[in-house]
């Protein structure tokens, strides 16, 4: 993405600001163990603003009437330390490669930001990311002389930039979107490979294995979140990372897996017979699944909410569950009480974007749900899960837990379906088992 990409952000950002303020910090690094580190993975907010990948940085952001400024504040260059954690920046460079209307060194951030902090009544902090960033803009703001405070407006109000930038987040670009559909596109190959591995593979861990290096194969950054690849029972644990249990044919293996591109996620799952066919009893209860999934995605509409999804998806799901004999009663009971819930315990859909659960929030500033609209892009992602525990559902189901998700994208007069190239009906899941693992290495 172009510099002036980012740039255009953050005039956004600012053109939606009252005066004042926002100070945005990139991550830094997490120690591991001792003296290593995990490897580094920006900020997303401050990527959105920014595109550096550098740790450490802070942006400012200031807006007085219609003057707006941008001040990004670096590490300089050190050759001694470049040559082991690699090549920086430094501040020299950093004015023009970012479009910001000046760059300093990252040390005298503490000397310079009081300076800046005068004038302004607001402060913005994205307190998701940097929850101590309170208390050290509130230190910030008493080191400031008191004769000038005098003088000049000191901030008195300090708002959450988070909602702020997860709303323009909400709606992607074209960029972000194209980049979005090539981590699909790996994902794809990645999915379709683990489904064609599973047959020979013995243990969870191969085909875990499998996965991460079809990702890194195929040019993708990370994987977007720890896969979950749940054998039998294990996919009644939602967010099992284990991943090092036996594979035993007749049970269904579920992969929750999605790569990251540029830093923009994937997010799919899919549930496929470790033996390359569904039994009957699979096959019923997969059935519902994908068919509350199909009604979900049928509903993703301009205008319409990720609630009204979730009802939809619920409602068949509880068809399902009447028909199966898991459950007993009136559908409408069952629906107000909530009690399917023991066997759907999670929503139908999340945004998705720079980060797999995308912060962008669900309701507006009135408490009014979102509505859909061209460039938002969410999961849509319904299941059953029946633990092999229960005595309470026939023993044919035990065991089983299904979920089915696909990523879409709103357009302006309906949806695409980004993920659909990944085979989810069981004649499509079928036949990828059946193919050969190796011609996706």
């Amino acid at each position: 993405m172009s510099p002036e990409i980012f740039q255009q952000r953050r005039a956004r950002v600012l053109s939606n600001m009252h005066e004042g303020i926002a100070i945005v910090y990139a991550h830094h690094l997490q120690t591991r163990s001792n003296d290593t580190e995990y490897r580094f993975r920006q900020n997303s907010n401050f990527h959105y603003l920014t595109g550096l990948n550098e740790e450490g940085a802070i942006l400012l952001l200031m807006k007085n009437n219609k003057d707006y400024q941008s001040i990004i504040f670096v590490k300089e260059k050190d050759p001694a330390i470049e040559v082991w954690a690699g090549r920086r920046l430094g501040v020299t460079a950093a004015a023009a490669q970012l479009r910001v209307d000046r760059a300093c060194d990252i040390k005298d951030f503490t000397k310079e930001v009081p300076k800046y902090l005068l004038g302004h009544s607001q402060v913005y902090l994205d307190f998701q990311h940097r929850p101590k960033a309170l208390t050290e803009i509130l230190n910030y703001i008493q080191q400031i002389p008191r004769a000038l405070t005098k003088k000049q407006q000191v901030p008195q109000n300090i708002a959450n930039l988070a909602p702020l930038l997860g709303r323009l987040r909400l709606e992607k670009s074209d960029c972000e979107i194209d980049a979005i559909k090539h981590a699909l596109s790996i994902t794809n190959r990645a999915h379709r490979a683990a489904m064609a591995k599973t047959q020979v593979a013995k243990n969870e861990y191969e085909v875990y294995a499998l996965l991460e290096y079809i990702f890194k194969k195929e040019g993708a950054d990370y994987s977007a979140y720890d896969p979950i690849v749940a054998g039998g029972d294990n996919a009644n644990t939602l967010h099992y990372i284990e991943n090092n249990q036996p594979l035993h044919a007749g049970d269904l293996l579920l992969i929750d897996a999605g790569c990251e591109y540029q830093l923009y996620a994937s997010d799919i799952t899919r549930t496929f017979p470790i033996n390359g066919e569904f039994s009957s009893a699979q096959a019923a209860v997969y059935h519902w699944v994908l068919k509350a999934q199909e009604v979900a995605i049928a509903a993703a509409l301009p205008g319409n909410t990720i609630d009204q999804l979730h009802k939809l998806a619920s409602a068949v799901l509880v068809d399902g569950l009447l028909a199966l004999g898991i459950m007993s009663g009136h559908k409408e009971k069952i629906i107000a009480e909530g009690s399917y819930r023991k066997y759907y315990p999670h929503g139908t859909c999340h945004w998705l974007g720079l980060d797999v659960h995308d912060q962008s929030p669900y309701l507006d500033g009135t408490c009014t749900e979102i509505k859909f609209a061209k460039g938002m892009v969410f999961t849509v992602e319904p299941g059953l899960y029946f633990s092999q525990d229960d005595l309470t559902i026939p023993a044919q189901y035990r065991g089983l837990g299904i979920r089915i998700e696909d990523n879409i994208l709103i357009t302006e007069q309906g949806h695409e379906n980004l993920s659909a190239a990944i085979p989810k009906t069981i004649e499509g899941i079928e036949k990828a088992c059946a193919e050969n693992w190796q011609t996706f290495l």
